[in-house]
């Protein structure tokens, strides 16, 4: 189980999901302008990230996309 923090309308909301993949389903689910799915959620995130702040994360994978938004601050992990 991940327990997080996550950037959201109610700022600092916590919440626990069972992997990486759940974390970014959840965020899809929480997204202003949610994606199709989890894996093309994760995609459209980093393009905007990218646009935006001018960094790449990783789109290989749930857990290098999660590893990158914790080490750029999006996210905060407070519990594996």
């Amino acid at each position: 189980m991940i327990q997080f923090r996550i950037l959201t309308p109610r700022e600092g909301a916590e919440m626990t999901v069972a992997d990486e993949k759940a974390l970014v389903a959840k965020m899809n689910e929480l997204a202003k302008f949610p994606s199709e799915t989890p894996d093309a959620y994760m995609k459209d995130y980093a393009d905007r990230y990218y646009t935006y702040a001018g960094v790449r994360l990783r789109t290989n994978d749930f857990k290098q996309f999660v590893e990158d938004l914790v080490r750029n601050g999006q996210i905060h992990i407070i519990f594996i």
